[in-house]
């Protein structure tokens, strides 16, 4: 089990509770980081806490610029970025995603070797894309803010040439549990 941080957690309680990962990145040593290479993919978990119990995240400039450099080293291994926060790409005064979604995206976006950003925070099972980079949002476990949108969890399989993930509803009857997405990898 891989854990990536949300707005309701506590990167100290985290680290009492489970004490560290042997897979996290060192260089990172406030943030809860890691890669986990997968036969098809490396999986990125970025640490996009920034206020206990406050809405909006931050990956923060170290982050981001490790996120590059360690992207940038790997130019043709594919690559998914998760993180909790979801990337801001509407234009609002408030922001209860993502803070420095510019910042991120300018690195992610370009770097074709990203096939897409999975992401948590609204509650909400979605998909969008950036041009051609897929954003992935995964559903609530618990409660939704929109009695239409299913709680439950996903399955998610790499192979060579794309991604599948497969909802399963935990809300019952959910006109959406199984639904199966197809993501094919952006050249």
């Amino acid at each position: 089990i891989h854990v990536a941080l949300g707005n309701h957690d506590s990167r100290a309680h985290l680290l009492a509770a489970m004490g560290a990962d042997d897979d996290s990145v060192k260089a990172l040593a406030d943030r809860r980081v890691s890669v986990q290479p997968f036969k098809h993919a490396d999986w990125y978990m970025l640490d996009s806490l920034n206020i206990t119990a406050k809405t909006p995240g931050l990956l923060g400039p170290e982050q981001i610029a490790w996120l590059k450099a360690s992207l940038e080293a790997k130019p043709d291994r594919p690559a998914i970025v998760m993180l909790h926060h979801q990337p801001h790409t509407d234009h609002r005064e408030k922001i209860g995603g993502l803070i420095d979604t510019e910042a991120f995206l300018a690195v992610v976006q370009p770097l074709r070797q990203v096939k897409a950003v999975v992401f948590g925070h609204t509650h909400r099972w979605a998909h969008a894309k950036i041009d051609d980079l897929p954003l992935i949002n995964l559903p609530t476990t618990a409660y939704v803010f929109q009695p239409k949108q299913p709680a439950g969890w996903v399955d998610a399989y790499l192979k060579p040439d794309g991604l599948s993930i497969q909802l399963h509803a935990i809300t019952p009857n959910h006109p959406q549990d199984k639904e199966k997405l197809e993501f094919a990898w952006r050249t």
